[in-house]
């Protein structure tokens, strides 16, 4: 499972049955998500997530599916986030928590965080795109927000403020934003429609 969630994927999926009770919690512990709607897909967006600019520092130092927090539970997996439906994953070593939400039907993250800041991007409607960008500053000193096609426009958040924003573009496919942690942290964050491919794999 590791050789494989370590290849050059974007996301892992398996299809099992809803009730094998033993196979269940397993996959889930591997990072594997139960696809509402269907009886029974299951994607594992670990190979994403463990190659994240801004997970990199801890999966340097913690095992990603040791330290895997995963509910214990036989349904889907879903959890809604704003107006938004999402698979959540939970890291904990000691004091240090992350949390990565994945937009499943975009196939992209929604959301990261930890205890002192979380950002995210989630797409609102595909064509033309619109995407709503949050932050919430728990308490790092400040978090900002760049657009790539725009670097003068910029969304930032203090510690102890949260903000919000509708963002609108035109471009086609990938969004890419950049994300400033006070001077300690700077990593990526892609936005894309919902492919026409997308939808059809969902449909079926």
């Amino acid at each position: 499972m590791r050789e494989v969630i370590e290849m050059d994927f974007q996301r892992i999926e398996l299809v099992t049955w809803v009730f094998n009770r033993k196979g269940i919690p397993l996959y889930k512990r591997c990072g594997f998500r139960a696809v509402p709607g269907t009886s029974l897909l299951m994607e594992n967006y670990l190979p994403i997530l463990i190659r994240h600019p801004a997970l990199l520092p801890y999966f340097q130092q913690h095992d990603y599916i040791k330290t895997l927090k995963n509910k214990r539970s036989y349904s889907y997996d879903h959890l809604k986030y704003h107006d938004l439906y999402v698979f959540q994953y939970q890291w904990q070593a000691g004091d240090e928590v992350w949390e990565v939400l994945v937009d499943f039907q975009h196939r992209q993250i929604a959301s990261i965080g930890c205890r002192e800041w979380s950002f995210s991007a989630w797409v609102v409607n595909d064509n033309p795109l619109q995407m709503q960008v949050r932050i919430e500053n728990r308490m790092a000193p400040k978090v900002s927000c760049y657009r790539s096609d725009d670097l003068s426009d910029v969304m930032q958040a203090l510690r102890g403020q949260e903000r919000q924003i509708e963002w609108d573009t035109w471009a086609k496919g990938d969004t890419d934003l950049l994300v400033q942690i006070g001077g300690v942290l700077q990593f990526p964050f892609a936005v894309r429609q919902c492919s026409t491919e997308n939808m059809e794999d969902r449909h079926e």
